[in-house]
């Protein structure tokens, strides 16, 4: 007897599966290609964007020249200098793309980002040091894959600059201009930033020194925070390291908070932000114990204020980090000005991905209910007829008067036997898988006997059948 499925399309809930399952992989390789597109970038590179028509221009900055003896001027520019001495140098420009591109050339001055490390000004910031001091000789270049040029730059140290160390910043900026590939009224233009950093060391006493101007309890994001208010009041670039201690009132020492700050830069201050950790301080007078070590002569700052932390600033959410903030930049690391851009995309791609689903099973419900399934008839027992009233027998092997079945209507040997049976109850326990073929009507013998019935799976009922 063939097993065969019969013939029809697969479920309803099946097919939406299989739509969903189609739909969402090529979604999925484009959401991986969308991240990869927004890889970090290496130091001193642009960062790469989703391609144009024809290819994308990609440009890096880098040093002519580098002194062997300082390994760091590969990769950034670092000048010892004096008060009103004139500096000539180069910068080499290259396109490391795949496609013919102009950029735009500019400096910059640099700052200390709100948790540490150097972070770089736009265009369209006051220059009041480095970058007031740097005149490019060409501001525009246009350059074909591979094609590099050194540009000239001349830097003018006032005679009245602090001494110290100054940072600031060379800048290639490019503009890609992204349009729907359908030929649509979709265009984007992303700007694509590559820095590198310009050291200016100016002759005077190399002083360390930090200071603390205060500290209090914030919330942002709902996460609780301790500002700490630090200033780099000296002449050199620190990098502290250290611990704040919140005491309650009993004296008790509640939240220890592991510190390690990136670099500051001379002449700049922030309010370095300490997560909270665990559960919100409760409302209620602190004290804050700080203590901070840093210099090259690993001096150590200590530093105790009063606090008070607010109903409202005690109601923040639990956290688990010591830190928040958003990165920042390094020198000769670029800056990545297109990643929300990036991140918009994939956000809408995500969405879509959502959408299509949701779609799909909102039409696979409504087909469903439009079309319902029929219910399914209850299975006979084993060895029963679906067909009709069994005839009624005299006895176990016997069949009495008219019911009983005449010796010819038998079935021959090999036709129904023991592996009837078996094949009637692996149909029986696969019950909704298999549609049961319609019952044939049941024909009159020539003297009026019933022949032998048949159940709904077209098998003979094995009880209405004689036993010999």
């Amino acid at each position: 007897m063939s097993h065969d499925r019969p013939a029809g399309g697969p479920p309803r809930l099946a097919r939406i599966r299989r739509l969903v399952s189609r739909a969402a992989l090529p979604a999925c390789l484009a959401l991986v290609v969308a991240l990869a597109a927004g890889a970090v970038p290496w130091p001193g590179h642009a960062l790469p964007v989703a391609y144009a028509d024809g290819g994308q221009a990609s440009f890096g900055l880098r040093p002519v020249t580098y002194d062997p003896t300082d390994p760091v001027t590969k990769s950034y520019f670092v000048f010892d200098a004096q008060l009103g001495a004139v500096v000539q140098s180069q910068v080499l420009v290259t396109n490391e793309g795949t496609a013919a591109g102009t950029v735009r050339l500019y400096p910059v001055d640099a700052t200390t980002g709100q948790t540490g490390g150097i972070v770089y000004r736009t265009d369209q910031d006051p220059r009041q040091d480095i970058g007031a001091w740097l005149t490019l000789d060409t501001q525009e270049l246009t350059l074909d894959p591979g094609e590099s040029r050194a540009v000239a730059f001349t830097l003018a140290i006032p005679p009245s600059a602090p001494p110290g160390q100054h940072v600031g910043g060379l800048v290639a900026e490019d503009e890609t201009i992204l349009s729907s590939s359908s030929g649509g009224a979709v265009r984007l233009n992303v700007k694509s930033l590559s820095i590198v950093a310009v050291q200016v060391n100016l002759p005077g006493p190399a002083l360390d020194r930090l200071d603390v101007t205060s500290i209090r309890a914030d919330v942002l994001a709902g996460s609780q925070r301790i500002l700490i208010g630090l200033s780099d009041s000296g002449t050199t670039m620190l990098k502290p390291t250290g611990a704040l201690d919140l005491l309650d009132a009993q004296g008790q020492t509640v939240r220890h908070l592991p510190l390690a700050l990136d670099t500051l830069l001379p002449r700049t201050q922030i309010e370095y932000p300490a997560v909270v950790p665990g559960a919100p301080l409760a409302p209620g007078a602190y004290t804050a114990r700080l203590s901070l070590t840093y210099g090259t002569a690993q001096q150590t700052l200590a530093y105790t204020a009063q606090m008070t932390i607010s109903q409202d600033q005690a109601s923040a959410p639990a956290s688990d980090s010591h830190t928040a903030g958003a990165p920042t930049a390094t020198p000769g690391h670029a800056v990545p000005t297109a990643t929300l851009v990036l991140l918009a995309l994939t956000g809408l791609l995500a969405l879509g991905i959502i959408l299509t689903v949701a779609l799909l099973l909102i039409f696979g419900r409504r087909a469903r209910r439009d079309h319902p399934r029929p219910a399914h008839a209850p299975r006979p027992p084993l060895g029963h007829s679906t067909a009709g009233p069994r005839p009624r027998h005299a006895s176990h092997g016997a069949h009495a008067g008219a019911d009983a079945a005449p010796a010819d209507r038998r079935p021959a040997r090999g036709q129904v036997g023991v592996n009837a049976k078996l094949d009637a109850a692996a149909l029986a326990h696969s019950g909704a898988r298999w549609r049961a073929a319609p019952e044939p009507p049941t024909p009159a013998s020539r003297d009026g006997a019933a022949r032998t019935t048949t159940n709904r799976l077209g098998l003979p009922d094995l009880d209405a059948l004689p036993l010999g």
